[in-house]
């Protein structure tokens, strides 16, 4: 009787525990919102004005959109990689989501309650969004951040939000070797423009040298023929 009894109570202590394992799964489930369409900011890149970010621990990483270029805030020397920004500001906004988790009390599971990164971009039109980003989500390849000061709703987006914000400024840097390019391929062209115009200004003098010459070739032919004919304009007649 002792043995059946135990065994009975056993088996109440694990349905209760498997009532209890559903019932926060349940929970969980409800608090979390998949989602198909939406991206993480809801802005283009054409509205980006800037861009800032900076990771725990490094120096912040900023830049300003002047004339469809970006440039890097805090150096005008400082020649950016347009291509790389770029890229930047698209994985910034085109970014979708995956999931929406609501109602979080945790922060600390999510890495949000010191993030690692913080975001900051500010469109054309004056508005700012900062985004906080935490821990990433081993199992599915997710990292969780916040929007503003919106403490109770995590995202989850792609974790490759990451792979830029793991660069420091002089990996915004054009290349030097580009650069150099560039001034060797314009003084290349100069030089050519310049000996065009030291043959055309050779010529223009070799012209120039013989067209006195050729005058006074004139005058004297002119001359010659004069003094061939009469005074009286009459020719002489042979006796």
């Amino acid at each position: 009787m002792k043995k059946k009894k135990r065994i009975r109570n056993l088996a109440c202590g694990v349905l209760v525990l498997l009532a209890l394992l559903l019932v926060m799964i349940f929970v969980k489930k409800k608090s979390e919102v998949t989602v198909t369409r939406e991206t993480l900011t809801g802005l283009t890149v054409d509205k980006l004005k800037t861009i800032a970010y900076k990771k725990k621990g490094s120096e912040e990483v900023s830049f300003t959109r002047n004339r469809g270029l970006w440039e890097y805030n805090g150096s005008e020397n400082f020649t950016v990689d347009q291509t790389k920004v770029g890229t930047l500001a698209s994985s910034l906004t085109g970014n979708g989501l995956s999931r929406k988790l609501e109602d979080a009390s945790d922060l600390e599971q999510y890495g949000l309650a010191d993030p690692a990164y913080e975001i900051s971009l500010t469109t054309r039109d004056g508005e700012e969004i900062v985004i906080h980003v935490g821990a990433i989500n081993e199992m599915t390849n997710d990292v969780y951040v916040l929007l503003g000061d919106d403490s109770k709703t995590v995202y989850a987006v792609s974790a490759g939000l990451l792979t830029n914000l793991d660069k420091t400024r002089v990996d915004y840097e054009e290349a030097v070797e580009s650069a150099a390019e560039s001034v060797t391929e314009s003084s290349t062209a100069d030089n050519g423009a310049e000996e065009v115009l030291e043959a055309a200004s050779s010529a223009a003098e070799a012209v120039t040298e013989s067209m006195p010459a050729e005058a006074e070739s004139v005058p004297e032919s002119a001359s010659s023929a004069a003094e061939a004919v009469p005074a009286d304009g009459s020719s002489e007649s042979a006796s």
